[in-house]
């Protein structure tokens, strides 16, 4: 397998050189970039991904840790968190915790190690922010889906009362008067949270008002 060192000897610069072509940092005149490209072409090489996050201290790669893969939810975030990331050149390395926080630790440690540029996932445990915190050391951190506590993370979560009052809304005004109590959410959020947020009440009373109103004017 060529080496960086080979291509500088084919490009006839040095190696420094090459790094920086590869790196897209640094002034490197258009000559000596089209010959760098030129011999990497030529001799087949692929840069060492672990090398370069070592030099560059992290890489253009971003970690994905879902609590279960199987739930078509998680499938959905996979898929949007992938396409997203492809269309700014990165990947995505994708874990599946099984809702066990102690298998979720280990993934965030080797993610730490192979210096992604940070980390999506769905927290298994919503008090397990100090373990994470201390077990990130730093890392970029987002969670999805659901909150976690004792750790200053960005969180992206679902508007359960939003979309449940806009949904009765829309039953409402279609002309029905009786619509349900609640309604079954694709979040993965604690079902004590989900159906406290998804109760839509102030709908429900407006309908029922409608209802009475037309009752007696019947």
């Amino acid at each position: 397998m060529p080496s960086i060192k080979d291509v500088a000897r084919e490009a006839g610069v040095a190696i420094s050189t090459v790094s920086r072509v590869l790196g897209e940092s640094g002034y490197v005149s258009e000559e000596a970039r089209a010959r760098v490209l030129d011999a990497v072409a030529t001799l087949g090489y692929r840069p060492n991904r672990v090398a370069r996050s070592l030099r560059a201290r992290s890489s253009r790669i971003i970690g994905l840790i879902v609590s279960d893969l199987q739930n078509p939810f998680f499938s959905r975030v996979s898929r949007a968190v992938e396409n997203a990331a492809l269309a700014s050149d990165y990947q995505v390395f994708i874990c599946n915790a099984d809702e066990d926080p102690k298998k979720e630790l280990r993934y965030l440690q080797a993610m730490m190690e192979e210096k992604v540029a940070g980390v999506i996932f769905s927290p298994s445990h919503p008090a397990g922010g100090a373990a994470i915190a201390k077990a990130t050391n730093g890392l970029p951190l987002v969670a999805v889906d659901r909150r976690l506590s004792g750790a200053d993370v960005d969180t992206v979560v679902i508007d359960n009362t939003d979309v449940a009052d806009r949904l009765t809304e829309t039953l409402i005004s279609g002309g029905y008067r009786r619509p349900p109590p609640s309604y079954q959410c694709s979040s993965t959020e604690p079902p004590a949270r989900r159906q406290d947020s998804i109760s839509p009440k102030p709908c429900l009373a407006k309908a029922t008002s409608s209802s009475a109103t037309a009752r007696n004017s019947g």
